[in-house]
């Protein structure tokens, strides 16, 4: 089932169609190569693909992949890994790379930068404004779609009868992933509960606040939330990883340290402040986040508290949130309440039937 207008796209600044590989050292700078589309394998002896001559990169290291104006890495199970902004990546699954992030291979650093030097990013047209977010999903190591996260309500819906998105087997009635815009937060949720959902490889049971570049697991789909930041720029990865005075990555650690890779730190990298947006305040950490702001109503109750936006509910046939999964508490609790007084009138008027 296709989320309605996900094939149709604008072109607004960020992400970059072409991409460059610049080898980073103490030396300087280096163009590795450049990649136009496609998937391209990387290694120091690839059967197809880009060659990189340096020793302690395997013969076939890593794969990027280009989906519509996204870039992916995927590191292909090589002796000495690979880490993104000094992050271990896990082999063998796709994980969103942009401009301006730094990937280690083994003890080489490598830079990736715009090859237009001004990039495009995707946002669906005919749909509420997304500023850019998505969802992009993968299905046994290929593309399936992407779904835009709207202002306000589910974005994607996996399993169930009515799901977005079909599990091979799946005969339960209730979705096993829920995802959905609630403020300015992204959040994730099973209804089922007869699957195992992770995030960033942890199992979750409880209701998750995504973060840019996270990866859901569900069965045979990984979904990759892309949150981009509004403003380009080299700390994206370089603040992560660090840098010397002129933009070089200065020395790498051995590659087999039980920390990963670590650079030499720059100068400190300025906290990130708030953002004010129509929905309140966005932070990019969600420690900054009060969650219970924002994850801990019922998912049950979304539409009674805050209303159906027009036309929501046409796009997904799964009607109304608050009548879907059954009764809330509330009116559980309401109901017990009108039996205890029915119950204590009948009563009275028996006691006066009987004195009468």
């Amino acid at each position: 089932m296709l989320f309605y207008g996900a094939s149709v796209f604008s072109q607004v600044p960020y992400m970059s169609k072409g991409l460059v590989l610049e080898e980073v050292g103490s030396s300087g700078i280096q163009e590795l190569g450049r990649l136009e589309g496609g998937e391209t394998v990387i290694g120091r002896e690839p059967d197809q693909g880009l060659a990189i001559d340096h020793g302690a990169i395997s013969r076939e290291h890593g794969s990027f992949l280009r989906v519509r104006n996204h870039w992916f890495y995927k590191d292909l199970g090589s002796t000495n890994g690979s880490w993104i902004n000094g992050n271990a990546v896990i082999q063998g699954i796709w994980q969103l790379v942009r401009p301006n992030d730094y990937i280690q291979l083994a003890d080489l650093a490598v830079r990736l930068r715009s090859a237009s030097g001004e990039g495009v990013a995707t946002t669906l047209t005919g749909l509420p404004a997304t500023n850019g977010r998505s969802l992009i999903i993968f299905s046994e190591d290929r593309f399936i779609d992407e779904f835009p996260i709207p202002e306000f309500g589910r974005a994607l819906v996996v399993g169930g009868s009515q799901g977005d998105l079909d599990i091979r087997g799946d005969v339960y009635e209730n979705p096993s992933l829920v995802v959905e815009r609630r403020g300015d937060s992204v959040c994730a949720y099973d209804v089922a509960k007869e699957y195992s959902l992770k995030v960033n490889g942890e199992e979750v049971e409880e209701t998750s606040a995504l973060k840019d570049r996270d990866t859901i697991e569900l069965c045979e789909y990984m979904i990759l939330f892309n949150d981009p930041p509004s403003v380009v720029g080299a700390a994206a990865g370089a603040g992560a990883m660090g840098t010397g005075a002129q933009g070089t990555l200065t020395s790498l650690k051995d590659w087999g340290e039980e920390q990963g890779p670590d650079l030499v730190a720059a100068e400190p990298v300025q906290p990130i402040q708030p953002v004010s947006t129509s929905f309140g305040r966005s932070f990019e950490s969600p420690d900054e986040m009060d969650l219970a702001e924002t994850i801990s109503m019922d998912p049950n109750q979304m539409s009674s508290a805050y209303g159906s936006p027009p036309g929501r509910y046409e796009q997904y046939p799964y009607g109304d949130p608050s009548q879907q999964y059954g009764r809330s508490s509330l009116e559980d609790k309401v109901i017990i309440l009108l039996g205890v007084v029915l119950f204590l009138v009948l009563a009275l008027l028996v006691v006066w039937y009987v004195l009468v």
